[in-house]
């Protein structure tokens, strides 16, 4: 990097580079500040943004105050940011008296300049310019162009330019009014103009409404002319018809003559021959008739044979229908008892090695836990009575730092996002969920695989340090002493570990209820375990499914903090609530495929979610709420699921 001249500021004074900070860049001023979001962490809060824009009003407000406190603090980069920007300044002031300038000006003419020449030079500078250039940046320009003035010279310089600039002004005046008289003028001729056009359209428009007429009336006498024409076709067609009529009626007749002889004739000559044949037939009818009277008995008498036997048939197979109707049904009864107990051992087997498989691992956990214990003096081992392993928080592994805790919950949002984003993507909604369900007392119910990383980063946050981590084992008479050691700590976080897998809703909704400022992660071996359970737990939380969206660790330090939810307070618009209900929830709760408190619960969630996504609803919020669907409670569950913005598929 070649070395910086910071020999131009000695040309200004303090005056001059702060006004240089107020009309620099922003890009160049903002650049250090991007590269180096971590070492100007103070400024980027104050920016509200590690990557800050130059069109965010902020930026424009606090970022040339920023740069001018870091010069005068003696921030070598902002030196030289705004050496860059003075020579800048200085090159542009050189290609404007040399390129854009005719005749072009030399530097050196300028230094001997008078005052008359120095305002006459300023205002060339303002017409090559593409806005009007300041008087003080004009005496900073010159300035860098070693060009000094003394304050008489400056006040003279300033006195003129004004006058001129006033004198401008009421010229500009002038003409302004005198093109309103000019155009008041014109609008008056368009007047007269436009009176003479109508008058002109009016007399084009009578026109017309006379050619029509003409028109019509041509067009009637045409039609008068074609009737005419049709009339005498139509009287000449008629004669020509009954002409040819009269002609074939009289071919009709002599036809009809001659058919008659032939017709007498062949009658004659077929009588004879037809009586013959017609004696003979009947004598052969008569012959067969009786042959086939015969058959006909004979073939009766066989088949009232068959049809007794048949009958006889039919009787026996309807008393063995009957039979095998009866032995069917008894053996359907046997069939629907054989099924439900195959049910119950499948559900029994399922069970059995559900548990047995979380028995192996929770020994594993409670080997490791324990041969820790006998180390680690920051855990409790259980005594005789009480069963349960508890490790009490302890410092954070990760590398962390600390940030600037505060009552807003946007601050709060904003930090746990940043840490959510070290092991999770859609950082955003997924923080945005946990905020609205633990600013509305709910508790969390997530998949042990990603539980410790998720309960990490909330109570590094408001503990600064590990959750206290409670590991229940098969006793639950352990539960109120479980309930005393969480409201006894200091930690503000607790996390569950396996709460779940043993489908122990009462323990659950007991630590919910007596713990009502802490914050309570239940985690589970897997989500399918709760669909062996009630609805109760919905009461009480949320359930998230966030097992796709982990990711490999970040190379990111985690935020640390002492934020406290007590102090946040978030008042609920009760109007938009409804809004909510009647939109999302209603035929929902209408068609008992969801509880009305539940639903009443999550209108509230939506209403802090949606201060931070915008009105908009991500598809991991879409699984949480499809988590509560009783889809077995109408027949009609998936259109009623489709109609709400909730259906995933």
């Amino acid at each position: 990097m070649d070395e910086i001249d910071f020999s131009i500021l000695d040309m200004l004074d303090i005056k001059d580079i702060q006004f240089a900070c107020k009309h620099a860049d922003l890009e160049i001023l903002l650049k250090p500040i991007k590269d180096h979001p971590d070492f100007y962490k103070k400024y980027v809060k104050q920016l509200g943004s590690n990557r800050p824009d130059k069109k965010s009003s902020i930026v424009k407000l606090y970022m040339p105050r920023i740069a001018f406190d870091l010069f005068q603090k003696g921030d070598v980069t902002y030196k030289g940011v705004i050496v860059q920007i003075l020579e800048n300044y200085k090159s542009k002031f050189e290609e404007a008296m040399t390129e854009y300038i005719k005749p072009p000006i030399d530097i050196e003419e300028i230094k001997a300049y008078n005052a008359e020449q120095l305002v006459e030079l300023y205002f060339k500078i303002v017409d090559v310019s593409a806005t009007d250039a300041p008087i003080d940046f004009y005496f900073m320009m010159l300035k860098l162009q070693g060009v000094k003035l003394d304050e008489e010279c400056s006040c003279t310089i300033e006195h003129q330019v004004k006058q001129i600039e006033k004198q401008k002004k009421e010229i500009a005046d002038a003409v302004f009014k005198a093109e309103k008289h000019i155009e008041q003028k014109y609008t008056q001729e368009i007047a007269q103009i436009s009176k003479e056009k109508r008058e002109l359209e009016k007399k084009y428009s009578e026109a017309k409404k006379m050619n029509r007429e003409l028109a019509a009336e041509l067009e009637k006498i045409k039609d008068q002319i074609e009737h005419q024409m049709e009339e005498l076709t139509e009287k000449w067609r008629a004669e020509f018809d009954r002409e040819i009529m009269l002609r074939q009626m009289e071919e009709d007749k002599e036809f009809n003559a001659l058919r008659e002889r032939k017709q007498h004739d062949l009658d004659l000559a077929l009588a004879d021959d037809e009586s013959k044949k017609r004696e003979a037939l009947k004598d052969k009818l008569a012959k067969e008739e009786q042959q086939l009277q015969e058959q006909f008995k004979q073939k009766k008498r066989e088949l009232d044979n068959i049809i007794e036997g048949l009958h006889v048939e039919l009787q026996n197979n309807t008393d063995r229908k009957t039979q095998m109707e009866s032995e069917l049904k008894l053996l359907q009864e046997e069939k629907e008892q054989l099924q439900g107990f195959m049910n119950r051992l499948k559900a029994y087997e399922k069970e059995y090695f559900d548990n047995f498989e979380q028995h192996i691992i929770q020994k594993k956990v409670d080997t490791i836990l324990l041969s820790k214990l006998g180390v680690e003096g920051d855990t409790i081992t259980a005594k005789t009575t009480f069963s349960s392993i508890v490790m009490n928080a302890d410092k954070l592994q990760e590398d962390t730092e600390e940030c600037d805790a505060s009552d807003n919950v946007v601050d709060l949002f904003d930090d746990l996002c940043d840490n959510i984003s070290v092991y999770f993507d859609e950082s955003s909604e997924i923080t945005s969920i946990l905020l609205s369900a633990l600013l509305s007392n709910k508790a969390v119910i997530v998949t042990d695989d990603v539980a410790y990383q998720m309960v990490s980063c909330i109570s590094a946050l408001i503990d600064a340090k590990t959750p206290l981590m409670i590991q229940m084992v098969k006793q639950k008479d352990d539960v109120d002493k479980i309930v005393g050691i969480i409201n006894e700590s200091d930690s503000y976080v607790v996390y569950l570990p396996g709460l779940l897998d043993d489908y122990d809703e009462v323990s659950f909704s007991i630590i919910c209820r007596q713990c009502p400022r802490k914050v309570i992660i239940a985690g589970v071996a897997t989500l399918a375990h709760l669909s062996m359970m009630s609805g109760g737990i919905n009461n009480y939380a949320i359930t998230m499914d966030i097992s796709n969206y982990l990711h490999f660790k970040k190379k990111q330090a985690l935020w640390i903090g002492k934020y406290s939810l007590d102090s946040m307070t978030v008042e609920h618009d009760v109007t938009k609530c409804k809004e909510y209900y009647n939109k999302y929830f209603r035929g929902l709760v209408l068609n008992h495929m969801m509880g009305k408190k539940v639903a009443l619960d999550f209108c509230f969630i939506l209403s802090i979610y949606f201060d931070f996504m915008q009105g908009q609803i991500g598809d991991i919020l879409k699984a949480v709420v499809s988590k509560v669907f009783d889809c077995k409670a109408d027949e009609n569950a998936t259109t009623i699921v489709e109609k709400s913005e909730f259906y995933i598929g």
